[in-house]
């Protein structure tokens, strides 16, 4: 038996509305809004499978963004797989401020998908999850100077990839 008791396991419907927020979040940056819905899906079906293992070695929440990242690199590495592009950029004239933010936007999420696997999902949970560079350490399962490589080798690749297309941060 795991760290927690049968009668002390969190009911799904506590679990859900507690972390769904940051799933749904973390899914999105890293695969887009295609799959979304299903990738939340998949990861609370498996969260809610794996918690009678979970051991409490780390936080639930570390624990979760484990589990979700894990839901969304099986999913990123099927379609890779498949030939299938994450995103589709369409590069339109830029008439206003909107358009160009929409370009910033669309350039961000294209220069993350030419990113290895390993850059993006440490940037994305760096950056927009806010995670500690331990707390990554712990998602990933690897040491904290992995994780600090990974960062800085991915915002540098990221950054030079928004250079090109005329985009300075």
């Amino acid at each position: 038996m795991g760290f927690f008791h049968a009668k002390s396991l969190p009911s799904f419907e506590k679990l859900y509305e507690e972390y769904q927020g940051m799933v749904r979040h973390l899914v999105f940056r890293m695969v887009g809004e295609e799959a979304l819905e299903d990738l939340v899906q998949e990861s609370f079906l498996r969260i809610w499978r794996g918690l009678p293992k979970f051991k409490g070695e780390s936080s639930l929440k570390t624990w979760v963004y484990r589990v979700a990242t894990n839901v969304c690199l099986d999913f990123l590495k099927k379609q890779k797989k498949l030939g299938k592009e994450l995103y589709e950029i369409e590069l339109g004239q830029l008439n206003s401020k909107l358009d160009q933010d929409l370009y910033q936007q669309k350039s961000l999420h294209e220069g993350l998908n030419t990113l290895k696997e390993e850059q993006r999902t440490a940037l994305i949970l760096f950056y927009w999850e806010e995670l500690s560079l331990k707390e990554i350490a712990k998602v990933l399962g690897v040491a904290l100077g992995t994780v600090q490589s990974r960062v800085f080798h991915g915002r540098k690749n990221l950054l030079q990839f928004l250079k090109e297309k005329g985009i300075t941060l």
